[in-house]
């Protein structure tokens, strides 16, 4: 009998690490199929969660309809794509046309590093490496990048749509994939924790980060930075790369006040008082609103950075806490996975997972249930 289970504990882990290698293989090897698919699904996250906020809209004491709800926000999506592309291109631009003072301001101050070293030499090869970074051919390029993601917005738009029609759709499925009444209650539920879990983690931390970007946006301008709106908007987004990701924006502002002004102490300042708000914000406010909601090993998450930053480029390492915390979640929910979820959080206590939805959230479920009755 334990010769038996031993066998089946080998097989089941040699199944696992099958699993996982053709899971690996699928995402790297069908990146180009699945990015704009994952893309379509941050979208249709953030049109319900709009759609959420326009059914709080009454006209004559009755709601809007749904099909009305989704197109607006889908509209809303999109503009705000659209704008967020504008604002990028004319802000990099911006910098590429005025480069030549950037690069002059910047060499006079590399002559400036060499002359108080007394070392002619520092400074010469101090240019040549600068020179070889091609900063304009890299703004250039990001510009065309951005230009060519929203582009193909289209087809993320496609996506999206049938999205949101296969979640219409969902309700009824269940008759068939359970036909026990108590079966399908369960399976909702697990799905409702997911989705508000979720939900709870992205709302936190977008407002952390729009709080973040705010502020530093605001030490931009008293500093006088040239083109603060776009360095801020670059400290929002990277505020959701753990670790790296804000290390990253303060580090952007504070190198170009540098070519700004021909001098490193703009760049100090700028470095200390941007870091200052992401040490507020992500030390002391984020912990206290948003609790123990993530309770991931910080271990896990860099190594879930690391993972989703290879497969996916910047894409993966902007979800890689949503995708790593979702996984987790998932897994807290099944007797046969908690297991695997304790190992991946931080504490231990993977009750923190099972967050129970609002009450105005459990009507909607209930109502979701009477329609599979």
């Amino acid at each position: 009998m334990d010769n038996l289970n031993l066998s089946n504990r080998y097989t089941n882990s040699v199944l696992w690490l099958i699993g996982f290698c053709v899971a690996i293989f699928i995402l790297v090897y069908f990146k180009s199929l699945l990015k704009p698919l994952m893309l379509a699904m941050i979208i249709w996250y953030l049109v319900r969660g709009l759609n959420r906020l326009m059914g709080k809209i009454r006209i004559r004491n009755q709601q809007l309809p749904r099909w009305l709800r989704s197109l607006g926000s889908i509209l809303v999506v999109v503009l705000l794509i659209y704008a967020l592309d504008r604002i990028v291109t004319y802000n990099v631009n911006a910098i590429i046309d005025n480069y030549p003072r950037y690069e002059e301001n910047f060499d006079k101050f590399l002559l400036g590093i060499g002359n108080a070293m007394g070392i002619d030499d520092v400074a010469i090869r101090l240019e040549k490496w600068a020179g070889g970074l091609e900063l304009r051919r890299v703004l250039t390029s990001t510009v065309s990048e951005f230009g060519s993601f929203v582009a193909n917005l289209a087809v993320v738009i496609i996506y999206v749509v049938f999205l949101l029609y296969e979640e219409k759709l969902f309700p009824s499925k269940l008759n068939f994939l359970y036909k026990s009444q108590a079966k399908r209650r369960d399976a909702l539920l697990v799905f409702e924790r997911i989705d508000y879990s979720m939900r709870h983690y992205l709302t936190i931390k977008t407002n952390m980060s729009l709080l973040t970007g705010t502020l530093s946006y605001i030490i931009l301008l008293i500093l006088g930075i040239d083109f603060a709106f776009l360095w801020a908007l670059i400290i929002f987004l990277f505020n959701y790369i753990p670790y790296i990701g804000s290390l990253v924006a303060t580090l952007l502002p504070s190198i170009f006040a540098i070519l700004q002004f021909g001098s490193v102490w703009p760049g100090l300042w700028t470095l200390a008082l941007v870091e200052s708000v992401q040490i507020l914000v992500g030390t002391y406010i984020e912990p206290r609103i948003m609790g123990k909601s993530l309770n991931l090993s910080p271990f896990v998450v860099m190594i879930a950075l690391a993972f989703w930053g290879f497969t996916w480029d910047v894409l993966g390492m902007f979800l890689s806490v949503p995708l790593t915390s979702m996984i987790v979640i998932i897994m807290a929910q099944f007797p046969n996975t908690k297991n695997v979820a304790v190992l991946l959080s931080e504490s231990g206590d993977i009750s923190d997972f099972l967050i129970e939805p609002p009450e105005s959230e459990k009507e909607e479920m209930a109502e979701a249930m009477e329609s599979i009755e």
